[in-house]
């Protein structure tokens, strides 16, 4: 099994699933007591934060760089960075580093597409809402994102940032979440939701309503562990 190298911390709280997730699978596919080699790089959250609001990508690029490198020197024969949002800058990334990638968004749209689904809402924070990378990203592979409006959009993001990346589960966030997504699917006949920031799935599940999610964190972990039995 490859070793897995993992940019992590953004936020702390998905990581925490990544890694269950990634060692629950790996057992599960290689029975006994077999668990992942995983090598996490936990980021400083706030650094790449203030550079996120600050639009300074470059920077953010240059920081996850230098964690990729690390991680190859660790011994990492691959990485993911753990976010939606960050995934922006992570074909850039593998290139300057030399270290492979699994891709949050194509990894995504293939859980999309083997759903047979074409139109999508898209929920995650502003920066991957009002971004095009993500939605564009989908697009070349037939896939529409819709994401909700202005309003819904400030609400989503201050979940993310306020509750959720604190490790606060608010059931009244929840419920708003839902309606969101309802309205969604009545109003502009989206097929499905993806959750696209690793927090979320923390939130909303699919036991929480009819409307079927992508949760982004279980299907990039996925991509992940069966990218290191390859």
């Amino acid at each position: 099994m490859k070793k897995i190298g993992l940019i992590g911390g953004v936020t702390w709280t998905s990581t925490i699933d990544y890694y269950r997730i990634i060692n629950e699978l790996s057992n599960q596919k290689s029975h006994g007591h077999h668990t992942a080699e995983v090598i996490i790089y936990s980021v400083d959250f706030h650094e790449v934060l203030i550079r996120m609001q600050e639009a300074k990508w470059t920077e953010i690029e240059q920081m996850f760089i230098e964690k990729a490198i690390s991680l190859k020197k660790a011994g990492a024969d691959f990485f993911a960075i753990g976010s939606n949002t960050l995934s922006k800058v992570g074909m850039q990334v593998s290139k300057a580093s030399g270290l492979p990638i699994v891709g949050m968004v194509e990894s995504v749209a293939e859980a999309i597409l083997k759903k047979g689904f074409k139109k999508v809402g898209f929920m995650g924070t502003t920066f991957a809402m009002d971004d095009p990378f993500y939605r564009e990203g989908l697009k070349q592979m037939g896939i529409e994102a819709i994401i909700p409006k202005t309003k819904e959009k400030a609400f989503i993001n201050h979940v993310i940032m306020d509750e959720l990346a604190y490790d606060v589960l608010n059931p009244e966030s929840r419920k708003k979440f839902l309606e969101i997504m309802n309205r969604m699917v009545h109003e502009q006949a989206v097929e499905g939701v993806v959750l696209g920031c690793t927090e979320i799935p923390m939130l909303i599940k699919q036991q929480h309503t009819y409307i079927p999610v992508f949760d982004t964190t279980e299907i990039h972990a996925a991509a992940l562990v069966e990218y290191a039995l390859q």
